[in-house]
């Protein structure tokens, strides 16, 4: 998971390959599970709803389908900020019940941010 929140804080924009990588460490399937690496033609998300590979979500493009990934903790809050002069830097902070930060992310797409903090928060969780 290291490396792919190493990807993901170098990418300057969404990308289909991330995407998936997220989609696949948050608990999706959409390889062949005898291990080939050949795309399937149906994801499954973890709630087991099957997607046409052609319609699954890309989490780094699609702020609504980062959002997705959060969604599945309940007794967290989203703090999100944009600076700079021209609004080029997100801030994504996952926060718990306690106000203890379980996950941050900072990057040019707010979608890419909230997938980072969304990576770092299953890993401190």
């Amino acid at each position: 998971m290291n490396n792919l929140i190493e990807k993901l804080r170098q990418a300057k924009s969404p990308s289909r390959e991330l995407g998936d990588e997220v989609l696949l460490a948050c608990g999706w399937k959409g390889y062949d599970p005898q291990g080939s690496g050949i795309l399937v033609s149906h994801w499954t998300d973890p709630n087991k709803k099957s997607w046409p590979t052609k319609f699954r979500p890309n989490p780094t493009e699609d702020i609504n389908a980062a959002m997705e990934l959060v969604s599945k903790w309940a007794d967290i809050e989203l703090y999100i900020s944009v600076w700079g002069t021209d609004y080029s830097v997100t801030a994504v902070d996952i926060i718990d019940h306690t106000d203890k930060i379980l996950g941050r992310g900072t990057s040019t797409t707010p979608a890419i941010a909230i997938c980072l903090a969304v990576l770092e928060t299953q890993i401190n969780k």
